[in-house]
Order: C-alpha cells, then sequence, then structure tokens
C-alpha cells in the first residue's frame, strides 16, 4: 500500500471492514512494528472507511460524479446514520462539481505518475450469457445522461437510476448482514445462484447483466431455493455441537482484559451453499440456549492446508465476531466474519465445551 504511494500521486483507500481501520491505526501509533513511535500516513493517501456502508455503495458514493434524483430511499435506510448523510455530501459535492458531457474520462481510485506503455492493454475477452433472470423491470429509461467518469458512463447513462439504487441497496443489505429490506435474503440467494462472472475481463457485458436483473424474478427463483436450503439447514444443526473458545486479550468477544472464553454453537459443515444462512441460524440457536449469540461454521477449503478449518463466524443479539476472528488472524464484519485455525485448535474448543458441562454436573 505505502510502496503504492511512493509510485502514484495519489491513493484513496475505499473499505469498509473494521480491520482495515484497526490496521491503518496500529501504522499511525506504531503497535503495528511494536516501535510505539507515530508513524504519519503518506500525504497523498485518502482513507475513506464507511464501516455502516457495503464496499459497493462506498465506491458507488466515490466514483459517481452525475446525479440527477435523490437516493432511493432504500439505499438510505440500509446505511447507517453517518454513512447515509455521508453519502448525501459525496452525492451533492460531486453534483456540484461535475456538469454532464459526452467527454469519457476514466476514473481509478490511484492515479499513475506516467501512462502505461502503448500497446499494454489486454485484447477484449470472451463474454459470458446473461442470466435468465436478467431483463428490464420496466420501460422507464430516464436515468442519468452520458456523464464525466467511467461510472457514468458505464453504469448510468439511459438506464433508470431508482433500479441502480434498488440493487446497491439489496446488496448492501446482504453485505453487511442487516436484512432490512423485503425480499432481501431470497434476491441475495438468487442472484448467488446465478453464478455473474463478475471479473469485466472475463465478461465485458458484466454491467449490462447486472442493471438489466430482474429484481421480481430473481427474488422468487432464491425464494425456490431457499425453501430447499431450509431442509439442508435443519439437518445440520441437528449436528450442531457447543464449543469454548479460549483466548486472551481484548480480540475475543465480550472480553475484557486477561483471559477470556467465548461459548457458543458450531458445526462442521460440507454444505458450501448454505454456510451463511446457517451460521445466522445458529447464532440463534446458541442464543436461545442461553449461550452467546454466535455460531461458528467449521469448513474445508481446497486452496488450504489439510489440517486447518476455515471457520466463518455469525452473530446476532450486537455481538462483534470481528474481534473474536481477529484474535485469530482473521477479521471481517460485526455481524460476518472469519479466521483459519489448526483443526488440533477447533478439537480443543469443542473439548473445553464438553469439559465446562461436566464440571458444572458434578
Amino acid at each position: 500500500m505505502f510502496g503504492l504511494c511512493g509510485a502514484a500521486r495519489s491513493v484513496t483507500v475505499l473499505d469498509h471492514h473494521k480491520t482495515a481501520i484497526d490496521e491503518f491505526t496500529a501504522h499511525i501509533t506504531g503497535s503495528a512494528d511494536g516501535s510505539n513511535k507515530p508513524a504519519p500516513l503518506p500525504s497523498n493517501l485518502t482513507l475513506r472507511l464507511p464501516l455502516d456502508m457495503s464496499g459497493a455503495t462506498a465506491t458507488l458514493s466515490y466514483l459517481s460524479s452525475v446525479w440527477r434524483d435523490s437516493i432511493h430511499p432504500e439505499l438510505v435506510a440500509t446505511c447507517g446514520a453517518n454513512a447515509a448523510q455521508q453519502f448525501e455530501e459525496a452525492m451533492n459535492n460531486r453534483s456540484n462539481k461535475h456538469k454532464p458531457s459526452k467527454s469519457k474520462k476514466k476514473s481509478a481510485a490511484a492515479t499513475p505518475k506516467s501512462p502505461p506503455p502503448a500497446g499494454s492493454a489486454a485484447a477484449p475477452a470472451p463474454t459470458t450469457p446473461a442470466s435468465p433472470t436478467t431483463e428490464s423491470d420496466d420501460d422507464d429509461s430516464g436515468g442519468g445522461g452520458a456523464g464525466s467518469t467511467a461510472v457514468s458512463d458505464l453504469w448510468l447513462s439511459g438506464r433508470n437510476i431508482a433500479q441502480i439504487h434498488r440493487l446497491f441497496a439489496l446488496t448492501q443489505d446482504a453485505d453487511l448482514w442487516s436484512w432490512k429490506i423485503a425480499q432481501s435474503r431470497e434476491f441475495h440467494r438468487g442472484v448467488l445462484a446465478a453464478k455473474f462472472e463478475y471479473d469485466p475481463s472475463l465478461n465485458t457485458q458484466i454491467w449490462s447483466d447486472l442493471l438489466s436483473i430482474n429484481i421480481q424474478k430473481m427474488a422468487a427463483a432464491g425464494a425456490a431455493i431457499i425453501k430447499h436450503e431450509e431442509q439442508l439447514i435443519a439437518a445440520e444443526l441437528a449436528k450442531s455441537f457447543p464449543i469454548r473458545i479460549t483466548g486472551t486479550g481484548t480480540g475475543l468477544a465480550g472480553s475484557g482484559s486477561g483471559s477470556s472464553t467465548t461459548d457458543c454453537l458450531a458445526v462442521i459443515t460440507g454444505q458450501s451453499s448454505i454456510r451463511s444462512e446457517l451460521g445466522h441460524q445458529l447464532a440463534n440457536a446458541s442464543a436461545a440456549r442461553g449461550l452467546r449469540g454466535i455460531g461458528a461454521i467449521a469448513y474445508t477449503e481446497r486452496d488450504l492446508a489439510s489440517d486447518v478449518y476455515k471457520v466463518s463466524f455469525r452473530s446476532v443479539a450486537n455481538e462483534n465476531v470481528a474481534l473474536l476472528a481477529q484474535q485469530f488472524g482473521g477479521g471481517g464484519h460485526a455481524a460476518a466474519s472469519s479466521c483459519v485455525v489448526k483443526m488440533s485448535v477447533f478439537d480443543a474448543w469443542r473439548a473445553g465445551a464438553t469439559a465446562s458441562v461436566a464440571e458444572s454436573k458434578k
């Protein structure tokens, strides 16, 4: 990151993870290397770290320069109060600074000092077909006109701005795990099943594919999938067991200083398609049993060593599992985070809970 600052005129970091704030804070205070000597950030580095926005919405608020209508109410509703205000201010500021034009200037978070060598651009790759659930929700194409950035050129030209805001609102609702919008879960599950290729170098039509999504049809498709997955989730929940996570310091949820423990429910699963919702329901089941409102989903991944689990945490009741994951080198959001631990460590968590139950019965 700091090497990039030395090679560019300006660098802007867009991140909505708590771990990003912690890492930059550690650099500034000197705690990152143990020196405790303040280390100021490069003067050409700008940080935009809105915890109560999704990455997509934070990027939209930063890059968009041409707006015609106000923000869709659902998009504001899924932001926290501070982020919603920041979004409004960013939109208004950029509307005042930039006037619609037909020029097509590229916008990037990092601005290079010199242009790339001629002929270095890769040739366009083949596109993937659009999802069968993609078509215009309505015939109103009264969105923003051609703008002065790549974002407005690609996303807003001839589009319905309300449709764009709804898509961002639904994405944010899932990303922050808040589920404030009706049919949000169903829509999110439908999008996952559609398996869009999001890499624009592999799918040059990705913007059109996403903007032509029929929200109602996508939600209906997701609802059918969820109905089937609920049966799978019930079977996995029946296999759940308590664990006792032990650690030191402030990295564990609810810990103060010194030794701490976190008791919650866990499950080891091979059902990749249901992990997120399984974790959420497991967290509710954990809270209902008088344990912490946390669900721990352990699973293996092909790219990881054979003796480790990736553990995804989900939380309810205002539990902050980002702190929990950080204790083991992971991170994420307050309601959804993950880390990688040795299988022997996970087995010790399970044994610790068993020992605790046995001790309580004496």
